[in-house]
């Protein structure tokens, strides 16, 4: 979607949309530009035009979690090319392996070790697909 089409879109839901400079109207289309839904959008552009953010450090975040469960599939690529789109936006991207959710779940029969290895590939996969970004700190 083109930023013009995106502020007549939400201008209506999030007034506060025609406030903000060309630069973070960019921003704001590369984090949702490519979604078919977006929940708190009145949150997203107030942080964008204030410079805050949850934590009050003006980080934006983005937490994704996985249970390890099994091979890659197009739908991480699909995900990915999301995650890249923020990464790009200057979002702090954080993906979590669940390995206890998939241990509770009994993925690979409750088996750990195999789970933390699936885990370490869903990793080296990611980070492939994001084109290996640097590695933060986290939150």
């Amino acid at each position: 979607m083109d930023i013009e089409q995106m502020v007549i879109q939400y201008q209506d839901k999030c007034p506060r949309i025609n406030e903000l400079t060309t630069s973070q109207l960019t921003r704001i289309n590369k984090i949702i530009g490519s979604v078919e839904e977006t929940v708190g959008l009145d949150y997203l552009v107030d942080c964008i035009a204030d410079g805050d953010s949850a934590k009050g450090d003006g980080t934006l975040r983005c937490y994704v979690g996985f249970e390890p469960s099994g091979k890659a599939h197009i739908g991480w690529k699909v995900l990915s090319l999301q995650l890249k789109r923020m990464l790009e936006a200057d979002v702090n991207v954080l993906i979590f392996l669940a390995d206890w959710h998939a241990w509770i779940n009994d993925k690979f029969s409750g088996n750990m070790a195999d789970i933390q290895l699936t885990a370490k590939y869903m990793e080296e996969t990611f980070r492939a697909l994001l084109n290996y970004p640097p590695e933060g700190d986290g939150p």
